[in-house]
Formats: structure tokens, C-alpha cells, sequence
């Protein structure tokens, strides 16, 4: 049996608790949202693992097991850097069938092809697209609330939907990285969009503070098969602190 990690289980849950489950493909789609405009709403260039290096592979696979509030601050970090707003890196989930003498033997070949083997086992035709949208002061919260809007938007219905999103600021020290503030884990059924509008974080003072927020869009096939859409929002420097 596939393991299930990190949001994907609030995904299953989701399925499980709901009321009335499908037992085939819905028909049509719902209404999709409207997203803001902006580079990070932009049509995304689609990486696979493969395409990013090997450290990044490796805290990919790690990801896949802990979440984004998971990873310590450096694999936050490297993440960060590897994604580029306007890009999407497609991540399946670990089949947790691997033999670990398969695991072995793939690592002595080549420490990479292990870690982009973990991240296999059947790589889905995708029919959604995962977006960030930009980090800014919310309108609604009268420009003191601080907040993002990831989407993921597909062509057809899927058994699940959820965003995981994990909000971060830049500590004051140059180089010193990023502190966690919020993290989200929510998500939908037998939808073909879903985009969470309260991700939101109460600004404390008016601190000029650079913020980063990495997103996890995990689609649920009715095969049960998943996946994962990792993309990052554009840093944003606002007069927001916390």
C-alpha cells in the first residue's frame, strides 16, 4: 500500500468525513475562482525532480514525509532557493513498497537517482496548476493583516484538493534566514479548484519585514493515486511586523 504523507492526510480525511462519496468522476467542473493578477498568477514553468539538484531532491523527499513545517530552517532555505516564483516543481509521493536493498543498491549507482526514485512511483499526466499568488497587506484586514492566496486550479474534478502553505519572515541579521509564523494544512472534495481566501497573519508593528511563503498544492486522483505541485510566492517586503 502507497504511504500517504504530510497534507495528503488531511486530504484522505477530508474524503473520508464527507458525506456522500463518488463513486465515479463527476460529470463537469464547478465554477473556478478568480485569481489576482500578477507574476506569481502567471502560467508556471514545470519542473520535474530530475531538473533540480541533488540536495533539493533530497529535501523534496524529506518534504514528502514531514510537511513544509518539517523541514528545519536551512532545508527551508535551500528550498526557497531553488524554486523560482513563476515555477512549479511536480513531486509524486513516496511509494512506501521500496525495498530498502532497492533503496541501497540505487544510492551506490548514484545518490541522486535514489533520491528522485523515492519521489516516484507513477508520475501522473497533471491536469492542474498549481499558483502562489503574491504575499501582501489584505484590503480586507484595512492593510494590517499580512496574507497570501495559493490556488490550484484543473481541468477536471479530482477526489481531493489541498494547500499546504508555510508563511515565513526574514530575520533582521543578513543571512541569517527565515523564522516560521504561520502555517496552513486545509483543503476540499470532489472539486476541480480549491483556493483558501483566510490565510492571513495580524501585523504587530510597521516594521519594514521581507516575507516568504513556499505552498505544497497536493491533487488526490479517484485512482488514489497523488501528487504534489510545490511553488513559492515572490518575496515581499512589507511595513508589516510580527
Amino acid at each position: 500500500m502507497k504511504a500517504v504523507h504530510f497534507a495528503l492526510a488531511s486530504a484522505l480525511a477530508i474524503v473520508l468525513t464527507s458525506a456522500a462519496s463518488a463513486a465515479a468522476t463527476p460529470a463537469s467542473a464547478p465554477d473556478v475562482p478568480e485569481v489576482e493578477p500578477g507574476t506569481a498568477n502567471s502560467p508556471s514553468t514545470v519542473l520535474q525532480v530530475c531538473d533540480v539538484s541533488l540536495e533539493t531532491a533530497q529535501i523534496l523527499d524529506h518534504m514528502t514525509q514531514v510537511g513544509l513545517r518539517g523541514l528545519s530552517d536551512n532545508e527551508f532555505e535551500v528550498l526557497a532557493r531553488s524554486i523560482e516564483p513563476g515555477q512549479t516543481v511536480f513531486v509524486p509521493i513516496r511509494d512506501a513498497d521500496t525495498s530498502s536493498a532497492e533503496a541501497g543498491a540505487l544510492a551506490a549507482l548514484s545518490p541522486k537517482a535514489s533520491a528522485q526514485s523515492a519521489l516516484k512511483p507513477n508520475i501522473p499526466k497533471t491536469d492542474c496548476e498549481a499558483k502562489p499568488s503574491n504575499i501582501h497587506l489584505r484590503k480586507s484586514g484595512n492593510y494590517g493583516v499580512v496574507g497570501v492566496k495559493p490556488t490550484t486550479v484543473c481541468g477536471t474534478w479530482k477526489q481531493a484538493l489541498s494547500i499546504e502553505t508555510a508563511l515565513r519572515k526574514y530575520r533582521m541579521i543578513p543571512g541569517t534566514g527565515s523564522s516560521l509564523v504561520e502555517y496552513w494544512d486545509n483543503g476540499n472534495a470532489q472539486q476541480a479548484a480549491y483556493r483558501p481566501t483566510n490565510r492571513e497573519v495580524k501585523c504587530t508593528n510597521t516594521k519594514a519585514t521581507t516575507w516568504v511563503a513556499l505552498h505544497t498544492h497536493i491533487v488526490l486522483l479517484w485512482n488514489d493515486c497523488p501528487y504534489a505541485l510545490v511553488t513559492r510566492s515572490p518575496d515581499a517586503r512589507l511595513n508589516c511586523g510580527t
